[in-house]
């Protein structure tokens, strides 16, 4: 009896934790979605928000389930160097660009929540889709566009929803199937209300999420999990048909984006992001002006190559908020000290995954791949991307984060 107790304790636990990180990693959505609704005049939904999750994410693990951290070395190197880093940085080098409780809930809480969480993948993915169904109602106040004659929605915007979308594309590859029809119902209404959200991403949105999207449905198309249960498999023919495919669309982009373009016009429809692509390529600069950040970035980090130029201080050396890929922003903010410390145990963490992964991890590493990872390469500040320090949690911490 004790026995069966504690279990369907631990199972009680594990969904709670399941849907409080699913929360966490829907907040930048929710957010848009509460405001919306007219409750958000002072900005403050998105502090209220993290700060309670994260608080009742700590309290289910070490108060009821009274679990201790499983940090590790790894782990702990890297909030000593942050913590040393920011200090530092303060006192002697300036004041850094992201303030200390920012700090605290986009970097250390979300970096700590794989070492003190188990979560259930399926129930997680499942509900990132649902927590947006709020705002369904909500649309024309959600999607606002920034000014009267640009009709186009902020850059946080459309990666807010980014999130419970990838989350979407993920569930319905992997776990669609396996369902009874009453869930298959639920997952259909949920996926429709975020194809929705997708509809107005592709219409008013960044380029961004546009192509992190298509680079999911490359992952997924090519990359499974095998059948042993263990590791990953690489389809050799699909990926060899999709380098031909992505080949020729590289070389013919800017004709391929016009004929798009002219095929959606003869439909009344216009997408933003498509036409900035097109206006882009026409003009030479595909980067639109991130090359020149990224030179700068480049030449910060040759000049303190060890240690780096500080945290967070890039906005305060050269004028730009922040470099706009995460890799450069390590290298420039911590130099080759951070870059090793996190990147080495990173690495070989990967390697362990593509050779000896399960495949009930599949669904949540992919997810954490393509939206927190890979989605950190183009935009965004390093210390204010909670899903990129959940990811690098995942990956070095010795807590079992995903339950088998």
């Amino acid at each position: 009896m004790k026995h069966t107790s504690a279990h369907n304790k631990a199972s009680i636990l594990i969904v709670l934790q399941s849907l409080l990180v699913a929360l966490f990693m829907d907040i930048k959505c929710l957010t848009v979605i509460i405001s919306s609704f007219g409750v958000d005049e002072n900005s403050s939904a998105m502090t209220i928000l993290y700060i309670t999750t994260i608080l009742l994410i700590f309290s289910l693990s070490f108060i009821i389930r009274k679990k201790k951290p499983n940090i590790g070395i790894k782990c702990f190197l890297v909030i000593v160097y942050v913590a040393l880093s920011y200090f530092f940085t303060t006192f002697f080098g300036g004041k850094p660009f992201v303030s200390l409780p920012h700090l605290l809930v986009f970097t250390v809480c979300a970096f700590l929540i794989p070492s003190i969480t188990t979560i259930n993948a399926q129930l997680t993915l499942k509900a990132m889709m649902f927590y947006p169904i709020i705002g369904i109602t909500q649309l024309s106040k959600i999607f606002v566009f920034v000014s009267e004659w640009n009709e186009w929605i902020s850059m946080g915007t459309s990666y807010a929803f980014f999130i419970p979308i990838v989350a979407t594309v993920i569930y319905v590859a992997v776990y669609f199937k396996k369902e009874n029809k009453i869930e298959k119902l639920i997952t259909i209404i949920l996926a429709i209300t975020n194809f929705v959200y997708l509809q107005y991403l592709f219409l008013f949105g960044s380029r961004g999420p546009l192509v992190l999207l298509f680079v999911l449905l490359v992952f997924l198309f090519t990359i499974k999990p095998n059948i042993s249960g263990v590791g990953i498999h690489f389809n050799k023919t699909r990926l060899f048909m999709l380098l031909v495919v992505i080949s020729f669309i590289l070389v013919n982009f800017e004709s391929l984006m016009q004929s798009l373009s002219s095929v959606l016009s003869e439909h009344s429809i216009s997408s933003r992001a498509i036409n900035k692509f097109i206006n882009l390529s026409a003009s030479g600069d595909i980067n639109n002006g991130r090359s020149v950040i990224y030179d700068k970035a480049f030449e910060g980090f040759l000049q303190n190559p060890i240690l780096g130029n500080g945290l967070d201080c890039f906005f305060q050396n050269t004028g730009e908020v922040y470099p706009h890929n995460f890799i450069l922003q390590i290298l420039y903010d911590g130099g080759l000290l951070l870059f090793v410390i996190l990147f080495i145990p990173i690495i070989r963490r990967m390697v362990y995954y593509a050779t000896s992964m399960k495949s009930s991890h599949y669904s949540m590493l992919s997810f954490l791949l393509v939206a927190g990872i890979i989605g950190a390469w183009f935009s965004e500040d390093l210390w204010r991307l909670p899903l990129l320090w959940i990811s690098f949690g995942v990956l070095l911490t010795d807590n079992n984060f995903i339950y088998e």
